[in-house]
């Protein structure tokens, strides 16, 4: 799970064609929790760093059990000109989701 949609920023996760992922699923269109739990991942992407994703990531965050499993502070690189990233560097991250 992760966001893909924040005001005008928009991120996709490049999956493998072939590898073995039962689900994956942008937030913003499946709901808060769309596979309840347990056996579930959420990554906190570069849009979490920014200030049109900053509230909805918290307030995931902020409601579920989350395990840190592999975490990295990246450099900013903007991938749009004229949508600058506000923070020189962003923070990414994969969580595993433990039920409540």
């Amino acid at each position: 799970m992760w966001y893909g949609h924040a005001g005008k920023r928009v991120l996709d996760l490049p999956f493998y064609p072939k590898a073995e992922m039962a689900k994956a699923a942008r937030l913003e269109e499946y709901g808060a929790d769309p596979f309840g739990g347990g056996g579930t991942y959420y990554v906190h992407t570069s849009l979490c760093s920014t200030d049109e994703g900053r509230e909805a990531c918290a307030a995931f965050e902020a409601r579920h059990r989350l395990v840190s499993l592999e975490r990295r502070v990246l450099p900013a690189a903007a991938s749009l000109p004229w949508l600058p990233l506000a923070t020189a560097t962003v923070d990414v991250e994969l969580l595993r989701v433990d039920p409540p």
